[in-house]
């Protein structure tokens, strides 16, 4: 598949025809036309999985979208000590975006947890998380239009947007018993977050810097 998408607005995959070298023969035209600023990439798409009511215990992640990800739903699934579930934006092999992707009535039960690993990191707590990594050199927004909704948070699980994030909503969500409810990056734009529930949450709502 490519991806044509800029650091604005216009969004595009048509499946490859054909490959030689370094011409690409796509399906059909673009609606907006590549242009200097434009990033194309080629790279296998994932689209329109269904990740429905599973029970998920004792795992590295719970679930996890890496390697373009498009038009995903993971609803009603529930992890304990898993890592939690993620919506990943990577450049690995070419770049790989995740797009459209909703995760909805999940339920992290136990949030703590020292066996979670998710590309290079470690992190010992669960979380839902929205992640874009970022390109240096290069402004475009790697993870795309996520939705955070009705999901059930426990024992210190959270929900995180990091890096280059854009146009994410999180809402309706219970959060209970953490240090921090929410965090949000400040290289996230166009994030809507709102009536989410926080009971014994420390911190509900953290604005961050990038990590380093």
């Amino acid at each position: 598949q490519v991806g044509g998408f800029s650091a604005e607005s216009n969004m595009e995959i048509r499946p490859l025809q054909e490959l030689k070298g370094r011409t690409v023969e796509i399906d059909r035209q673009w609606v907006v036309n590549p242009d200097a600023e434009s990033l194309v990439s080629v790279a296998t798409r994932q689209e329109n999985h269904l990740v429905v009511n599973n029970d998920i215990s004792d795992a590295g992640i719970a679930v996890q979208t890496c390697g373009i990800s498009i038009n995903h739903v993971i609803a009603g699934n529930k992890c304990a000590r898993a890592g939690g579930f993620r919506a990943m934006g990577l450049n690995y092999g070419g770049v790989q975006p995740t797009w459209f992707c909703q995760f909805l009535a999940n339920e992290i039960v136990e949030g703590n947890g020292g066996v979670a690993r998710s590309a290079n990191f470690t992190p010992s707590d669960s979380l839902l998380a929205v992640v874009g990594q970022e390109l240096p050199g290069v402004d475009v927004a790697m993870a795309r239009c996520t939705v955070a909704r009705r999901n059930h948070l426990h024992s210190n699980a959270r929900v995180e947007l990091t890096g280059t994030v854009r146009d994410a909503v999180v809402e309706l969500n219970t959060i209970e018993n953490a240090r921090v409810g929410i965090v949000v990056e400040d290289t996230v734009a166009g994030a809507l977050v709102r009536e989410n529930r926080f009971v014994n949450v420390r911190k509900p709502l953290v604005k961050t810097g990038p990590r380093k």
